[in-house]
């Protein structure tokens, strides 16, 4: 799963989530995300890993961090 996690994290980055560098457990609703940055993540981390998140999935603790956002890609897989 580590490089899953690699994997979101460079998707965060350049989707420009933060404009500082993010840790796998950085905390994403601290950093202001809106409704309409949070369809970009999800658009972008599908479309990367080539999934489609379930509705069980589409819960704010599964995109809490890069980390929970690896763990649920990894579900999907």
């Amino acid at each position: 799963m580590h490089d899953t996690t690699s994997e979101v994290l460079r998707i965060l980055t350049a989707l420009g989530v933060s404009s500082s560098p993010l840790e796998p457990n950085t905390e994403l609703t601290q950093l202001g995300i809106d409704s309409l940055k949070f369809i970009d993540i999800v658009l972008g981390i599908e479309k990367h890993f080539g999934i489609t998140f379930s509705s069980e999935t589409m819960v704010p603790e599964s995109f809490r961090s890069p980390s929970t956002i690896a763990a649920s890609v990894e579900k999907h897989r």
